[in-house]
């Protein structure tokens, strides 16, 4: 088997990142903003870690709250696995899917695992089905609770202000792909997933 005795390079995309979030710690540097074209040379695409390019590119507040995200989602887990009959056999799909989903964590430390598509698509369709052992059924009389419409009024807010704010962004996409082929002439344009991206 082969064996590194090096970090590939690691040590010093992981610096940068560093360097990068020192700039803009709160709010960070913007998504996808670690992958850009420095002195006409373009850089690594990711920090092969996604815990550190995450706290790169959206700062102190939003780690913090994927951090918190991760601790509720793991006593979830640990709470609903012990509700499972003991010889169910979902019990073991459920321990299955579980170290799955952690082996997925513990990999996209050392790797650029969460960016690519087929990673992203297999950990949302285990994540739901991990979910879908959650549901449950809410008391008739909380069901109409402030908590029960708040939640949802929250996220529509949120996901309102992200469309209105990204929105020019998205119409300026094209114009950002024609501006980089015609700055690197002969070079071909590749997702962003994989390649270095352009920022001016």
């Amino acid at each position: 088997p082969m064996v590194r005795t090096t970090d590939s390079g690691r040590g010093n995309m992981w610096e940068r990142a560093m360097d990068l979030w020192l700039q803009e710690p709160i709010f960070g540097i913007g998504p996808l903003h670690y992958a850009e074209i420095i002195n006409s040379m373009p850089y690594f695409a990711h920090p092969h870690n996604f815990y550190i390019q995450f706290l790169t590119e959206w700062g102190l507040i939003a780690f913090l709250a994927l951090i918190g995200l991760m601790i509720i989602a793991a006593r979830m887990v640990i709470k609903n696995y012990n509700r499972i009959p003991r010889k169910s056999a979902n019990k073991l799909i459920y321990i299955a899917f579980v170290w799955s989903i952690s082996a997925a964590l513990l990999h996209a430390s050392l790797s650029g695992v969460m960016h690519t598509p087929m990673s992203q698509v297999w950990f949302i369709l285990i994540g739901a089905w991990l979910l879908g052992y959650l549901r449950y059924k809410e008391p008739e009389d909380t069901k109409y609770a402030l908590g029960f419409y708040g939640s949802r009024i929250v996220f529509i807010i949120l996901l309102c202000a992200v469309l209105f704010v990204s929105i020019n962004e998205i119409a300026g996409i094209s114009n950002g792909y024609m501006e980089y082929m015609n700055k690197y002439p002969g070079s071909s344009f590749f997702s962003r997933f994989w390649e270095q991206g352009l920022f001016e």
